[in-house]
């Protein structure tokens, strides 16, 4: 079996697997607390085609980031308005892109094998099931600092210029989504260990470029 055909069925394989976990039973348990004020703002932007200020029974709710009401509200759009699957869809379909985003990085630099095998592993932890079955903002933000903390990585250890660069395109537009989705909490999530890796990455250098020098 050539690589090119075993990708295509290792990915197959991560697409059935997050698809199944992610949108099994999506519309089975009642909406919580939050995620009624998610479905009820996003109602309100359909119905008033207002998307820029969100407003929650008439009051404009500003103490949180308006991605998750976007997203709920497109999806409302696309089945013909906010029901539960409408509210929970965009969580099971950020979960799926996860799934895809770790088999994507990690096989391109560790091989389709631990790519497909560390997809799959994530599609089916309690994490993923339960965040990927609400409307609440904590998929939105997995995906996006996951994606984020991927690109930083294959940016940096990327040989090719032009990879450099769409690895860091992807950096930032993910980290600015993760930020749309439930910002300050990557700035917390992302730049720590941004900093600690680029920390000891150099030592980890400067100590090689030592030994080296000393032979």
């Amino acid at each position: 079996m050539n690589n090119k055909k075993s990708k295509g069925i290792v990915f197959f394989a991560v697409i059935l697997v997050s698809c199944l976990t992610g949108f099994w039973g999506l519309t089975s348990g009642a909406a919580g607390n939050h995620e009624a004020y998610v479905g009820v703002t996003a109602r309100n932007m359909l119905t008033s085609g207002n998307w820029v200020l969100p407003v929650f029974n008439g009051e404009p709710r500003l103490n949180k980031t308006p991605l998750s009401y976007w997203l709920v509200a497109a999806a409302g759009k696309a089945v013909g308005g906010v029901n539960d699957f409408a509210l929970r869809s965009p969580s099971a379909a950020l979960a799926v892109l996860s799934a895809i985003a770790i088999f994507y990085f990690v096989s391109d630099r560790l091989g389709i094998r631990t790519g497909g095998l560390s997809a799959i592993v994530w599609s089916t932890t309690l994490c993923f099931f339960r965040y990927s079955h609400t409307g609440r903002p904590e998929m939105p933000l997995t995906c996006f600092v996951t994606i984020a903390m991927l690109s930083f990585y294959s940016a940096i250890t990327a040989k090719s210029r032009k990879k450099q660069i769409y690895y860091m395109l992807v950096f930032w537009v993910s980290f600015s989504l993760a930020m749309l989705a439930k910002g300050p909490a990557p700035l917390l999530l992302i730049f720590p260990a941004l900093f600690f890796f680029s920390r000891f990455s150099a030592n980890g250098n400067l100590r090689r470029n030592c030994c080296l020098s000393r032979e």
